[in-house]
């Protein structure tokens, strides 16, 4: 009896093959058919029983490694994606403006600057831009209202005596003076003009004002009313207009003066019935 050299399995004496596995035996028989190809290059049966050392050798293929390297690629790829946003969130977040460019020497240039206003033209027509169509309010004789008119003249004041330095518009104030306690006081604000000169100075009331009462909140507009018209003359430093016997009303601005770059004048209204007022003008 015979074994196969390769599987193991009990063959026939003088095989020159294996029944079982194909695998060459022995020497070549005289006239015998030549030997089959190698294992290699022929045909196994589906039936065949092959070796167990067949079946235990492990399989090797590509496949894993390449799904393996797709896996990977796409886990960089997201990574990536994921610090690229970051990045760009980080350099300009969101409801934000980028920082500002910094300015160069020629755009600084190229801005426009706060302008000083130009000094009058004509003191008798206009003083520092202002005319009688601005509208003068109660908050522009809060320097006499709550200062001037208990404390008395402030210091520092420089005296105005020159008949040219005073013409022009102001903003006018009138105040009546209480005789006696809880007398109503009325007040008004309007605009006017002093014209002329020293020897024919001319005070013009204008239609522009309002009036109102002391406790009482609200003006009344007194537009509506027509300007009035006082003569006089500037001496001294004082300005003396009307007259009490003929016209039933003088008016006495008896101190005009510069403070802070604004000119300011305070003064009295008599009238027939023995009533007074504080009279005062600013501007500009």
């Amino acid at each position: 009896m015979m074994f196969c050299e390769n599987c193991g399995k009990q063959i026939p004496d003088n095989s020159t093959f294996c029944e079982e596995c194909g695998a060459k035996t022995g020497g070549e028989i005289a006239g015998q058919a030549p030997p089959p190809p190698p294992r290699s290059e022929r045909y196994v049966p589906t039936s065949a029983k092959l070796p167990q050392s067949y079946y235990e050798q492990p399989k090797q293929g590509k496949g894993w490694i390449i799904y393996l390297c797709a896996v990977f690629a796409f886990i960089l790829l997201l990574v990536g994606a994921f610090f690229v946003k970051e990045y760009l969130d980080n350099k300009t977040p969101s409801g934000e403006n980028p920082p500002a460019v910094e300015q160069t020497n020629e755009q600084e240039a190229s801005e426009p600057t706060e302008q000083t206003p130009p000094e009058p033209k004509n003191a008798y027509e206009d003083y520092r831009g202002y005319t009688d169509t601005e509208l003068p309010s109660i908050g522009d004789f809060f320097w006499f209202t709550e200062d001037v008119k208990w404390d008395g003249l402030p210091a520092g004041r420089t005296a105005i005596t020159d008949f040219g330095s005073i013409a022009g518009y102001w903003k006018a104030y009138t105040e009546t003076i209480s005789t006696f306690e809880g007398e109503e006081e009325i007040s008004k604000w309007f605009n006017a003009e002093i014209s002329g000169d020293a020897n024919q100075a001319s005070f013009t009331y204008h239609t522009k004002g309002f009036t109102g009462l002391s406790g009482i909140d609200g003006t009344v507009d007194i537009s509506h009313e027509d300007g009035g018209n006082l003569k006089g003359r500037f001496s001294d430093g004082q300005l003396v207009l009307g007259d009490i016997v003929s016209k039933g009303i003088e008016v006495i601005i008896k101190d005009f003066y510069t403070l802070n770059g604004q000119q300011y004048a305070v003064g009295e209204v008599k009238i027939t019935s023995g009533e007074k007022e504080h009279i005062v003008l600013v501007r500009p």
